[in-house]
């Protein structure tokens, strides 16, 4: 899948909450999918979050060397495609 301004994802928040948000930028020149600006609904503080430069993440994947200081064994702070529910 290819991010698009308007696309839901999840972001993970710091111990490995996941919360919903949707894509609100692409940055021009960015390698595909590597980062995007995000509106997180975050519930538990009753707010949405504005975050800018935000990296793909999803389970299973290798994280470039570059990115390593973005992740930790949670990928807090990344975002991701929602899972499939059958």
């Amino acid at each position: 899948m290819k991010a698009s301004i308007g696309r839901v994802v999840h972001f993970v928040w710091k111990g490995g909450a996941h919360y919903a948000a949707v894509v609100t930028d692409v940055p021009e020149g960015s390698a595909e999918d590597e980062f995007v600006s995000l509106a997180v609904f975050h519930h538990g503080i009753k707010a949405t979050v504005y975050l800018d430069r935000v990296p793909h993440f999803e389970a299973g994947s290798e994280v470039p060397e570059h990115r390593k200081a973005f992740h930790d064994s949670h990928g807090s702070n990344t975002w991701h495609w929602p899972e499939r529910v059958d």
